[in-house]
Formats: structure tokens, sequence, C-alpha cells
């Protein structure tokens, strides 16, 4: 019974992602309106330009509804970051095709204010190795005192599949995200997304 249901949610997830890659070619903009999309595009990046001007930003994970995305960040240098090829249309004028894994081959330390990792748990970063690796990563090109955004589903038992058990994002420090009022947000309205707020300390 397991193995069908998976069977058919991933048939659900491919349907899902070709048709809207698909309906891109004839809409510029393509909103994905669910909880927790709504919670990123209507609360968090307006909040994240309050930061102001000039900041360098990386998103990570591109699909057809964040196109747009670009948008919200005209006056900060904004990059984009998959692995897949055939969504790097879906990515800002500075994107980068290759795995989050990889991401000191492009950038040297101390290089972004603001990193937004959304959906990558189990959507090209499969396993706690492969999460530790990225969290080691995404620390060692943010800024002191730079913002990690770490956005993931969680299941029945939160503690199984808790980011916040991989050694290597312990480097981080929880900070309160203003605009939400609390350092790890719980999506309601039947959506398990949760979003966590980090910040890179001074080590030195």
């Amino acid at each position: 019974m397991q193995i069908t249901l998976k069977i058919i949610n991933h048939i659900k997830l491919i349907f899902f992602l070709h048709f809207g890659r698909l309906k891109s070619y004839f809409f510029r903009v393509n909103n994905l309106n669910s909880p927790d999309r709504v919670i990123l595009e209507k609360i968090i990046f307006p909040e994240l330009n309050k930061k102001g001007k000039n900041l360098k930003i990386l998103f990570v994970g591109c699909e057809w509804y964040t196109g747009h995305y670009k948008d919200f960040f005209k006056y900060q240098e904004f990059w984009t970051m998959d692995f897949n090829k055939s969504v790097a249309r879906f990515g800002s004028a500075n994107h980068v095709i290759d795995k989050l894994e990889n991401l000191d081959h492009h950038f040297t330390d101390n290089s972004f204010d603001i990193i937004i990792c959304n959906g990558i748990l189990g959507f090209g970063t499969d396993d706690p190795i492969n999460a530790d690796i990225v969290f080691q990563k995404c620390f060692a090109a943010l800024k002191t005192n730079g913002l990690f955004l770490l956005g993931w589903n969680r299941n029945d038992k939160v503690e199984s599949n808790d980011p916040r058990n991989i050694q290597s994002l312990s480097k981080f420090e929880p900070i309160v995200f203003k605009a939400l009022k609390t350092n790890r947000y719980n999506v309601s309205d039947g959506s398990s997304h949760v979003f966590d707020f980090y910040l890179k300390p001074n080590i030195y």
C-alpha cells in the first residue's frame, strides 16, 4: 500500500512540475498560492528588503513558480542556483547551474549577506550527509552576521527529520525574524512547511 501511494505521489509531482513548466511559456508570472509560498512572498521577502539595498543574496532551488522572485529583489545583487539545467530559465540573470554542495566552486568565503534555501531537503539534498556538507558550505559563504533561511517540510515525527539534528547547522545561531516574531515558523492552513532563521555569528 505504501509503495503504491509513493508511486501515485511521484506521478502527481511529475504532472505538477511539467504542467507548470509548460504554463510558464504563456504566462510570465506563475504564482504558487500554497500557504508557505504566501508567507515567503508576502511577509519574508518584503522584510528582507528592509535590510537595505545592494545586498548580495543567494536563492537556492528554482522552478516554474519562482521565475518572478527576481522582481522582489530589483535593488539587490540577486543570485539563484539549481543543479537542474532545465529550470535555469526560472532563475535570475545571475544563475549558477550546480549542486549546492559545490557552492565554494563558484563563490569565495564571506560572499553573501543572505542565503535562502527553501524546499531543498529531500529535493536535491537527500540525506543527512549531503545536508551536513550543504550547511557547511552555506556557513562559509555567508558574511558574518549574514542571514541563513532554511525552509523544510516536517513529517509526523518532527524530531526524526529536524535539520537541527545535523551537526554543521549548530554553527549557526537561531535568530528571531522580526516579521514573524520567531526563529522557527510553522506554516498553518494544512501545510507541513517550516521556516527556520539563522545568523552566522562572529566566530573570532
